[in-house]
């Protein structure tokens, strides 16, 4: 393939500086290889399908490693099923109870779960430990306004005055 460039210079001392620049430019531009390339139309539900294949013979060559490696029927490369998750929450809770010294986990799909598990045991006791409180004490929320300072608070006489609100 051959390039063609046109440089316009002029031998005016006033244009000296434009001159010098074009001719750098059209210096360096000598030294660009020249490969042609085929313009391609990307054509979207074909990137898909073949995207789609390569997955295919991804998980394909995985479970050929895994039989390889004596792992199979351990690791599943697809979404997690319900009896998945739950033996997962399972293990977490055997794990925090400390009647499991691990979690036995595959593949990156099962670590996340385990570390969805670990999120909702925490918020569930988040929420248990605040309905405990609850009962036993009288809560009350940031927002709500402080007892003014010029109220009237008498001091407690006894040990016993002094207990939390609600304390039972």
């Amino acid at each position: 393939c051959n390039m063609t460039m046109i440089a316009n210079i002029w031998t005016e001392n006033a244009q000296l500086e434009e001159t010098t620049s074009t001719l750098r430019f059209a210096q360096r531009m000598m030294r660009v290889p020249l490969q042609p390339v085929v313009n391609e139309q990307l054509d979207a539900e074909r990137m898909v399908l073949q995207l789609r294949a390569e997955v295919n013979a991804l998980k394909r060559e995985l479970r050929m490693h895994d039989t390889l490696a004596n792992r199979s029927g351990a690791a599943t490369y697809g979404a997690l099923s319900e009896s998945q998750l739950r033996e997962i929450e399972r293990q977490v809770r055997r794990y925090l109870n400390g009647e499991a010294d691990e979690i036995d986990v595959v593949n990156l799909r099962q670590i996340h779960a385990v570390f969805s598990a670990f999120r909702n045991i925490v918020v569930s006791m988040e929420v248990e430990i605040e309905e405990r409180l609850r009962e036993k004490y009288t809560l009350m929320d940031k927002e709500e306004e402080a007892v003014p300072e010029s109220a009237d608070l008498k001091k407690p006489s006894s040990e016993h005055e002094l207990a939390m609100v609600g304390e039972t």
